[in-house]
């Protein structure tokens, strides 16, 4: 919806049109797309676009979503790698667990895997 809406802002002489930016801005949160970011830009600066306190206040508001999504998406591949190394199978579980040799379940793997017993 955004983006269909941010299309008008530029040509709207209504201060409400600032306004209904905002909260679509707000509602559309980490899944704003790239394609979105431009239009936007392009509808904030253009020469068009009524230049007002509820102006100044949107373009606040946009560079702030801005900065939180990219810290959020640069956050992202952190967590997704923690999350996806607990559940990995059985051996990779058994990797992760040699990095830490003071652990009962490295004890655990070195008794399964003891050679000498064969």
């Amino acid at each position: 919806m955004l983006e269909n809406f941010v299309v008008s802002v530029s040509y709207s002489l209504y201060e409400e049109a600032f306004t209904v930016f905002d909260k679509l801005l707000y509602l559309t949160g980490e899944a704003i797309s790239e394609q979105v970011i431009k239009k936007c830009i392009v509808a904030l600066v253009d020469k068009y676009t009524l230049k007002s306190k509820s102006h100044k206040a949107s373009m606040t508001a946009f560079m702030k979503t801005l900065m939180d999504v990219k810290v959020r998406r640069n956050q992202s591949p952190n967590i997704s790698r923690v999350h996806n190394t607990n559940n990995n199978t059985h051996n990779n579980t058994q990797q992760r667990n040699l990095s830490s040799p003071g652990s009962h379940e490295f004890e655990d793997i070195m008794n399964e895997n003891d050679l000498s017993a064969t």
